[in-house]
């Protein structure tokens, strides 16, 4: 049996095994879930890290995102930065706001804030803070990291106006969010404030919304009107307060001060000065560049102290120019006092409406002085002593004229001043006081009052009252023994009238005695003084 041949079963090949239709149902789970996932993606707005210094009432799946007023996000996640320097918030957006999310895109925290006399956010009182995003205009380029504004922008992205740089001296009240006002009406607000770089001026970015904007041209200007403010000048004591907000925060107003028609600005950028008060900014408008001119000098024989710079040149209650400067020259090769002028700056467009040729200027000019027109120093303000000067016509004056061989400027003549005569009465009344003989006068009074104490002090002056008052009984008896010798004489009689009349006297007599009595004993000295 061993040697047998063990037949071999027959093999057949193995059919290859199909996978089973129930795994198409987790690939078809998966495959959707992939498509519900990738579509709640796309759908889904971006996600933006802003960056915030400090993130005050921001919370996580509380704060919402608005643009505005309309929610258009949400604050997912807040966290701090590697180095612990700024906050963190992590906002998801609406897709629709994707485009607009970029290099110019701002972000703020909106919150209760109080700048000044400027209360916003009082909404988020009882809603919470809120983010606010804005953009100035369609971002060039996407981003996902913004560093977020530290306060709300004062001026809303894209509202019409233009901004312009203020330089002045010093800081004063104005600070971020001072009112800029035109004409007493608010025309915008003051954005940043900034030292410069030397550290000799303070400057300011300012926004002048429309349509205030139109009215800024070459020739407006800018000055603060911070509080209260008391200038006494040449023309009075002035006190003026802009407004409300000015008064608690601080302000800057602006305009034109003068008839002077300027080029409008129409670029943002544009620098102007801040002068300390509207006087100020009035006297600047005096201080020309290639109007020398119209300069001319005078010359007075008075004083001209309390003669500042900026005090006006009157003719007929009307500026026509200012002082612009007043100079005292020494000539070393002259043996004498200085030389002490002002000049003044003319304005030919306050005499006349039409353009003034510089030499047909000065040819009226010297018509003028010809027909006897002076310059003549006033009293501006008897307050601060301050000085002007007016042109005044003076009848029947010498013959004079306009000295064009003077330097620096032609010379004008003057006609003495009304304040050197009063000066010189003052003078008078004093020389006549002086020669008065005071101490003599002194002297005597002095005698009159040591002789009138020793009067007083005399003994008899003090029996003198108890003398009068016996005086006073002895008129009385006698009236009463007038009385009794009337009784026996007949009504009719010629001498009982007479007696009668004579006793009514005593009697009157004998009262005012007794009352001067009185009085000596209350007020000895008044049979000097009199009555008190």
């Amino acid at each position: 049996m061993a040697d047998r041949d063990i037949p071999e079963a027959p093999t057949t090949a193995a059919k290859p095994r199909r996978p089973s239709p129930i795994w198409l149902v987790p690939i078809f789970a998966a495959v959707l879930a992939g498509a519900v996932a990738f579509n709640a993606a796309s759908e889904q707005g971006p996600l933006v890290e802003i960056r915030f210094r400090s993130a005050g009432g921001v919370e996580a799946g509380k704060t919402h995102v608005r643009y505005k007023d309309v929610v258009v996000g949400e604050v997912e996640e807040v966290s701090f930065s590697d180095d612990l320097e700024h906050v963190v918030v992590h906002a998801r957006l609406d897709k629709s706001m994707a485009p607009y999310v970029g290099d110019t895109t701002q972000f703020w925290i909106v919150s209760a804030r109080v700048n000044g006399a400027q209360i916003s956010g009082l909404n988020t009182l009882l809603s919470g803070a809120y983010l606010e995003m804005d953009w100035t205009e369609k971002p060039s380029r996407r981003l996902r990291v913004i560093d977020g504004l530290a306060s709300p922008p004062l001026t809303e992205p894209g509202t019409p106006g233009r901004r312009v740089t203020l330089v002045s001296d010093r800081g004063g009240a104005l600070s971020v969010g001072s009112e800029v006002s035109y004409k007493q009406l608010p025309a915008g607000r003051i954005e940043t404030r900034e030292l410069s770089e030397d550290g000799r001026t303070v400057t300011f970015t300012a926004f002048i919304t429309a349509p205030y904007d139109n009215f800024l041209t070459t020739e407006s200007r800018f000055w603060n009107v911070s509080g209260l403010d008391i200038e006494a000048g040449s023309e009075g004591l002035l006190v003026n307060v802009e407004s409300l907000s000015a008064l608690v925060s601080g302000g800057v107003a602006f305009g034109d001060l003068d008839d002077r028609v300027g080029e409008p600005i129409e670029e943002d950028g544009v620098s102007f000065s801040v002068f300390p008060n509207q006087g100020a900014a009035r006297e600047s408008l005096f201080k020309f560049e290639g109007q020398e001119q119209f300069r001319f000098i005078v010359e007075f024989s008075e004083s001209v102290g309390g003669l500042k710079a900026g005090a006006p040149i009157q003719f007929e209650g009307i500026t026509i120019g200012r002082v612009v400067d007043v100079v005292a020259e020494v000539d070393r090769e002259v043996v004498g006092p200085p030389r002490v002028y002002a000049v003044l700056q003319l304005e030919p467009n306050r005499l006349t409406k039409d353009a003034v040729d510089p030499d047909e200027f000065k040819l009226v000019l010297n018509a003028l002085v010809a027909s006897g027109m002076r310059l003549q120093l006033v009293m501006g303000n008897p307050l601060s002593g301050s000085l002007s000067v007016q042109m005044i016509q003076v009848p029947d004056a010498e013959p004079a004229a306009v000295d064009f061989s003077v330097e620096p400027y032609p010379a004008l003549p003057t006609a003495p001043s009304e304040i050197t005569a009063l000066a010189r009465n003052v003078e008078d009344l004093l020389a006549s006081l002086a020669g008065l003989p005071l101490n003599d006068l002194v002297l005597a009074a002095t005698a009159l009052l040591q002789q009138t104490e020793r009067l007083l002090s005399d003994p008899s002056m003090t029996a003198l009252p108890g003398e009068v008052s016996e005086l006073a009984q002895v008129l009385a008896a006698f009236s009463l023994q007038a009385e009794g010798t009337l009784q026996g004489l007949t009504p009719d009689s010629e001498l009982y009238i007479e007696l009668t009349a004579a006793t009514a006297e005593l009697r009157d007599a004998a009262r005012s005695v007794a009352r001067l009595a009185e009085r000596l004993e209350e007020q000895p000295n008044s049979l000097i003084t009199g009555r008190n």
